[in-house]
């Protein structure tokens, strides 16, 4: 008792009385305490949309690459241009064979309204003067109408012995003068309409000429255009070209000179959205226990996260079946992804995903009842 009246007893008093209520505070969170428990798989970066591979669809040589890796492309831009100066010969023939049968169905749609044009006039001029012949054909009849009538007029006169036998021999001769001109003038009629039938018959046949030149022209002209569209599509066969917006993500190398063969892989094009997570895990550690709404982070290879940080996730997807033996797991990065990396198609590193939470105590047992089984198992 005089020994815990002194001072350094005191001492001892409290700090036992300290190292108690500590041992007590750390049973309390070793029963009670809940640790993050994480299933950790291997991951990486991947584009939300699958990349779109860089394809030769026909063999040849190539004449020139216009862009590198990296670079920026939009759909249908060409990257890869293949030796394609002998298209370009057929194709500039076919157009020069397009252009010429243009001129020449311009001529002969020229040379066709004229002939319409003639047609027109000569219908017009045939029936016009075939309308003034008949027109004196029609006096010409009518005159000779009126001296018969005079002639059987005075015919009764005269054999009554009222008038002279003279009068009506001149009644007689008007009528023999009439009759030729009549009969000219019908002979005219009939004369101008045959030289207007065939004048028209001759237009007729020019018109049909012109016409079938026409249309073999037009047929021409379809061949052609359609030859030139056959050119420019084999001539798109020698461009590879960019299937989507996107990025170049895999470039391999070739240079102007070389031989490629149709299906040659050349690279791929990364399309623009949004990036994900994609882990694979042990089924041991994935099945059952890693399900879509946990939380998890990723840290990046050669992004040290002490200094970078660590890109926070949600899982989304959790396969069913493992493939390769392992579990697929996809993951979309937080709105606030909480690091400083360049987030980029293809970079990897390491997820953990937070299964569960226990106490250190359930920890513990959990390892003494693994380490009891392998060591009863191993005998």
């Amino acid at each position: 008792m005089r020994s815990l009246d002194r001072p350094s007893g005191r001492r001892t008093l409290w700090g036992l009385g300290a190292t108690l209520a500590l041992f007590g505070l750390w049973l309390v969170w070793f029963s009670f305490g809940r640790l993050a428990v994480h299933a950790v798989g291997s991951a990486r970066l991947e584009a939300d949309r699958r990349p779109h591979r860089l394809m030769a669809s026909v063999s040849g040589q190539v004449s020139q690459v216009v862009v590198a890796l990296g670079d920026q492309v939009q759909a249908g831009q060409s990257l890869v241009i293949l030796d394609d100066e002998a298209l370009h010969g057929q194709l500039a023939q076919e157009r020069a064979r397009l252009a010429a049968s243009r001129q020449r169905l311009e001529a002969l749609e020229g040379q066709l309204r004229g002939e319409l044009g003639r047609k027109a006039e000569l219908q017009s001029s045939s029936g016009s003067a075939t309308g003034e012949i008949r027109s004196r054909q029609e006096q010409a009849i009518a005159a000779l109408r009126d001296a018969e009538a005079e002639v059987e007029r005075l015919r009764p006169l005269v054999e009554l012995g009222i008038l002279g036998r003279a009068e009506l021999e001149r009644a007689e001769g008007k009528v023999s003068q009439l009759e030729p001109a009549a009969e000219a003038h019908a002979q005219a009629v009939d004369r101008s309409r045959g030289e207007a039938g065939v004048e028209m018959a001759e237009a007729e046949v020019r018109i049909r000429a012109l016409e079938a030149s026409l249309a073999q022209e037009q047929g021409v002209i379809a061949e052609a255009q359609a030859q030139i569209e056959y050119w420019q599509h084999e001539l798109e066969h020698y461009q590879v070209t960019a299937p989507v917006d996107g990025e170049i993500g895999r470039l391999v190398d070739v240079q102007p000179g070389d031989v490629l063969a149709a299906g040659d892989v050349l690279g791929a094009v990364i399309p623009a959205g949004d990036i994900r997570v994609i882990a694979d895990f042990e089924p041991s550690v994935a099945v059952g226990r890693i399900r879509e709404g946990q939380k998890a982070s990723m840290a990046f290879d050669g992004f040290p996260w002490t200094q970078f940080g660590r890109l926070r996730a949600t899982v989304s997807k959790v396969a069913t079946e493992p493939g390769s033996g392992r579990i697929r797991v996809e993951l979309i990065p937080d709105a606030e992804t909480g690091t400083d990396a360049p987030l980029q198609h293809g970079l990897p590193g390491t997820v953990e995903v937070e299964v569960e939470r226990v106490a250190p105590a359930e920890l513990v047992l959990r390892l003494a009842g693994r380490r009891f089984e392998s060591g009863a198992a191993g005998p």
